[in-house]
């Protein structure tokens, strides 16, 4: 498995003001995305899967409630109305956080912060 610490030199402090080299930080993360796909594939599959099943959930729930009111009518049924903006912002809400929470675990694998001490963390 291919070390990013091996290809990235720490920069020295003659290093600080030169100018940023952006090629180079694009080859790093490159490599670093190729030889940690599949890990980051295996934590994506399972938060996307959850986050897919919400979204379909909150969609039946939405065109299960507004299915026994006509559409001429929608207006004089605020309540329903509200209950469905609720049920579909909350589904988006929650696959965000799922989105957010599988970055996050990402990160902590890219740190390896998952095997150390929670003083490291």
């Amino acid at each position: 498995m291919l070390r990013v610490e091996s290809n990235c030199p720490p920069a020295s402090l003659a290093e600080a003001d030169a100018l940023p080299r952006p090629r180079f930080l694009l080859q790093q993360v490159h490599l670093l995305y190729r030889s940690r796909f599949w890990t980051w594939f295996a934590i994506m599959l399972p938060t996307t899967l959850l986050a897919d099943v919400v979204l379909l959930w909150a969609d039946r729930q939405a065109k299960t409630i507004f299915k026994g009111v006509p559409l001429f009518e929608i207006l004089h049924h605020r309540d329903k109305v509200v209950e469905v903006y609720l049920l579909r912002f909350g589904s988006f809400f929650a696959a965000w956080f799922l989105g957010c929470f599988a970055l996050a675990t990402i990160a902590s694998v890219v740190n390896r912060l998952e095997g150390e001490s929670e003083v490291a963390a």
